[in-house]
């Protein structure tokens, strides 16, 4: 999330964005309080994506001007009928009209985290990138994961699967623990300035004040552990039809 925060004017306002491997949706929930133009949560379990859905409604409000809509769909890595239904689903999502449906056919932001846990779906997760990113609006897409590494050689086989489908180069940036914690201050700040709590009584050891110092805690150790990957990617030929 802090890293979504962090390129929020230029990767996340305005663009359409999906989410591999949601879970409970929370880097979709992110993008639409940033100012995405519509955000799709994307999952292999149905169970989950149901989830998602319900997150997807209470977190987040459609309203002109900002987030013009959302949703969740069953989406396994490199199974074609998923991929068709997101990009189906693109062309629902918040368009006024047909001419305006057509401007794009990908979506513009593709966020993920933790995904590179199992060496044998790696290369089915670039494939999906991919065809999910192609004939974004304005012609230009890119890919934005967080890591942390559990398996080895991970990186080397998704940058390898990246370059088989496509030819998309990877870059691997540190993912700062300052900008998480600031994000987590400002967090508890805002709902303090509301009349709320950071998550509970003050002095309980799951919530309030000891919640959010244990989270600053771990958040310094973001940079040993955790790393954001992103791939850009621009499609000449649409950016010339534009």
């Amino acid at each position: 999330m802090s890293a979504l925060e962090a390129g929020a004017e230029d990767l996340v306002r305005g663009r359409d964005v999906l989410e591999l491997g949601s879970g409970v949706a929370l880097g979709a929930v992110a993008a639409g309080k940033l100012g995405a133009r519509s955000v799709l949560a994307t999952d292999g379990a149905p169970a989950t994506v149901e989830i998602a859905q319900l997150n997807l409604k209470e977190n987040l409000v459609v309203k002109a001007g900002g987030l013009e809509a959302m949703g969740a769909n069953v989406l396994r890595w490199g199974e074609a009928e998923g991929v068709a239904a997101a990009l189906a689903r693109l062309q629902t999502l918040g368009r006024g009209s047909q001419a305006e449906a057509q401007a794009a056919t990908g979506y513009g932001l593709v966020v993920g985290a933790d995904c590179l846990y199992n060496l044998d779906a790696i290369d089915a997760l670039a494939k999906t990138w991919d065809q999910v990113s192609k004939g974004a609006r304005g012609g230009k897409a890119t890919l934005l994961m967080t890591m942390q590494t559990r398996v080895e050689g991970a990186e080397e086989a998704f940058e390898a699967a990246l370059l088989k489908h496509g030819g998309h180069r990877l870059r691997i940036l540190p993912l700062s623990g300052e900008e998480c914690v600031a994000m987590i201050d400002r967090t508890a700040a805002a709902k303090a300035a509301g009349g709320g709590s950071a998550g509970g009584g003050e002095g309980e050891g799951h919530g309030g004040v000891a919640l959010q110092a244990n989270l600053r805690m771990r958040c310094t150790q973001f940079e040993e552990y955790y790393k954001v990957l992103r791939v850009d990617r621009v499609d000449t030929e649409q950016q010339q039809e534009l």
